[in-house]
């Protein structure tokens, strides 16, 4: 994918609004992109050896095609 393109198009699929306290559960990998933005708290997202944070007002991407562990607690 090449990002800065002139034709470059998003379609938002969906718009979720989750409210989860603690959980650890693994995530399956999805036929498409995800952006996650984090109201508050904090979440741990690890995959293939790597963890990374996301905190109150983070996004984060997660490629299509990729699971991951997440944490996530207040």
């Amino acid at each position: 994918m090449e990002f800065l393109k002139e034709d470059f198009n998003i379609r938002i699929l969906s718009v979720l609004r989750l409210d989860w306290r603690q959980n650890d559960v693994p995530v399956a990998p999805r036929p498409y992109n995800a952006l996650s933005f984090r109201l508050k708290g904090n979440a741990f997202f690890s995959s293939g050896g790597v963890t990374r944070r996301a905190g109150t007002h983070d996004i984060l991407f997660m490629p299509e095609d990729v699971g991951y562990q997440l944490q996530s607690g207040e």
